[in-house]
């Protein structure tokens, strides 16, 4: 082999893996900036590793290698709370304080806009197609990627968490009424709709909310409450199989993620991370500096990424890296800031996290990717933030009142 073929067999080489060869030491600082003065939401990423941010008036393209603003994208006074999800042909949907929901283009031009589908709060969900799923008082809205309306199924009570895509399409959605989840078609129709008796038969569960379901093994329904539980559920016909609590039965409301061996984690609002394994209903527990509501990020390697918010006396605000399997810190970064935004993992090896106060922060970690094999490796699943645990799949979204025949379901 000539001397110009190894030299351009190192320089593919370097190019492949520089990603992980290049990445700086776990638990130190790669950048931060403060392009906003309010909370910044959980990010998305897209394929090519740009960051998109919500989090005050703008939607925010944020170069990963430096946190230099790309394009931003306003609407006058419209702010957005809500976290960003990318679309499957590559643009950005996000929710404004004006009930409108936005789609902006990759190059930060307005798409289209549409009124009065979308909780200022509450991320959507989107499949492979490009269907769009949002919530708004007490309806659910399933729009196609150009904004049309398919259907839409209205609620007993207001839905007051994001929906999620279960593994056969279904949408699930946590209602206000206390204890209440509902299941969606994919042809917006009603699959059933469960309001759980008290967790443990104990009457202060009795006023609980729901949190945001997260999706497990077998298309199991994991969902923490108000009251510190957090319950199984059979995603095909609503049933409780298991009910999981904490000592002291504080909020659990936080979206929990789910290990590649099916334990679940989830974070409390009394200073911990909570670890669940299959048949026990008392947690391991790592106890934190700091109220965690928000969810953990599963690296590769099984450490979980998070920060902490609201703390009583030391206000010191740390960003974790513990091992799922001991519940042991690996590191902790000082950060200073609250944050209860979910950490998302790029992959030249950084954890980006939000704070209450407008700062971004991009700590070099362990991993370039989510556990393997983890049903649901990080809030809202994926770093599209389409909180759809089917993914690589696509579902049919066909309006209930037509005769369309069957939901078709297949792989792209």
């Amino acid at each position: 082999m000539s001397p110009r073929c190894v030299r351009y067999l190192i320089f593919c080489f370097f190019l492949v893996f520089s990603t992980s060869i290049f990445c700086g030491t776990p638990g130190t600082l790669k950048w931060s900036i403060r392009p906003e003065t309010s909370n910044i939401p959980s990010v998305a990423i897209g394929k090519n590793g740009i960051i998109y941010a919500t989090g005050g008036p703008r939607i925010k393209a944020i170069n990963p290698d430096n946190g230099s603003i790309i394009w931003s994208f306003s609407s006058g006074t419209v702010v957005f709370h809500a976290s960003p999800v990318i679309l499957a042909d590559g643009s950005i949907c996000a929710a404004g304080s004006d009930l409108k929901l936005y789609v902006v283009r990759p190059d930060g031009t307005l798409k289209w806009s549409k009124p009065d589908v979308a909780s200022f709060s509450c991320e959507v969900a989107t499949n492979s197609e490009g269907t769009i799923f949002s919530v708004i008082s007490n309806k659910l809205h399933c729009l196609s990627i150009d904004g049309d309306i398919i259907w839409t199924y209205v609620a007993d009570d207001s839905a007051i968490s994001n929906p999620v895509i279960g593994n056969d399409g279904t949408i699930f959605v946590s209602g206000a009424s206390p204890r209440t989840l509902y299941a969606i078609n994919p042809d917006g129709t009603l699959k059933w709709k469960k309001t759980y008796p008290w967790a443990g038969g104990n009457s202060y569960d009795d006023p609980a909310v729901l949190g945001i379901p997260a999706i497990g093994n077998n298309g199991r329904v994991y969902v923490g409450d108000s009251r510190g539980y957090l319950r199984e559920i059979d995603g095909a016909t609503g049933n409780l199989l298991y009910e999981f609590w904490f000592i002291d039965r504080s909020s659990m409301v936080y979206q929990p993620v789910i290990l590649a061996n099916g334990n679940i984690i989830i974070g409390c609002a009394n200073a911990a991370v909570n670890r669940y394994n299959a048949g026990s209903n008392m947690p391991v527990s790592f106890f934190t500096q700091g109220a965690v509501t928000s969810t953990p990020a599963i690296g590769s390697d099984g450490t979980i990424y998070f920060g902490v918010s609201y703390q009583v006396t030391y206000h010191t605000y740390y960003f974790y890296a513990v091992s799922s399997g001991t519940m042991q810190e690996i590191w902790k970064y000082y950060v200073g800031h609250q944050m209860s935004s979910s950490p998302a993992i790029g992959k030249d090896g950084t954890a980006y996290v939000g704070t209450q106060d407008g700062y971004l922060y991009a700590i070099y970690i362990e991993n370039t990717d989510y556990q393997k094999n983890s049903p649901f490796p990080k809030y809202r699943h994926d770093n599209y933030n389409t909180a759809n645990s089917m993914y690589n799949t696509y579902i049919k979204c066909q309006p209930s009142v037509y005769n369309y025949g069957n939901v078709n379901l297949g792989t792209k």
